[in-house]
């Protein structure tokens, strides 16, 4: 990869980064003013920009993956990343999640777009708990499945600060 173009992708991880930091830094304040569409506005943002952040440095397409491995060797990436790529594509194609829990829901019971501990409510399955956040540790569950925000956010910095010290040791390309 020649270096316009490594600088073109390292810049856009260091602008989905940000981005990302800028949506989880409204989780909070959304919670504290109990602004439940704000909130999960806000997790929605965190989500789909750290879900970018997954695809740039370990892209779903075979033909890619040159790129990714590339990217995250320059950035010091290893292992992997933690940032909720296959919860942003559940979310992004929420109507097929909806048509598929529509014919597989045993009671008919949707706990959504909920802030609470998933134990506070008993009777409910876990799949039918669709958009949920736990606000003593912004655990975010949906369909049964908790990712950890607070983690997610860590990994995100960890790439944010990776991007930015690439970009500070090679000139643009642009001058």
């Amino acid at each position: 990869m020649d270096l316009y173009v490594q600088w073109l992708f390292i810049q856009e991880v260091c602008n989905q980064c940000e981005w990302a930091a800028m949506a989880y830094r409204n989780i909070q304040p959304s919670l504290g003013r109990r602004d439940v569409m704000g909130l999960f506005f806000a997790i929605h943002g965190f989500l789909s920009h750290a879900a970018i952040v997954s695809k740039l440095l370990d892209p779903p397409n075979p033909q890619h993956r040159y790129r990714g491995k590339a990217l995250r060797r320059d950035l010091g990436v290893r292992g992997p990343l933690a940032l909720g790529r296959g919860l942003r594509n559940m979310l992004e194609h929420y109507d097929e999640m909806l048509d598929e829990w529509a014919t597989s829901t045993k009671h008919h019971h949707m706990v959504d777009l909920s802030v609470l501990p998933r134990t506070a409510v008993t009777g409910v399955a876990a799949e039918d708990y669709h958009r949920n956040l736990a606000p003593g540790t912004l655990v975010f569950s949906f369909r049964g499945r908790d990712y950890d925000l607070p983690r997610m956010a860590q990994a995100v910095e960890a790439v944010r600060e990776a991007a930015e010290a690439w970009l500070g040791r090679h000139s643009n390309p642009w001058g």
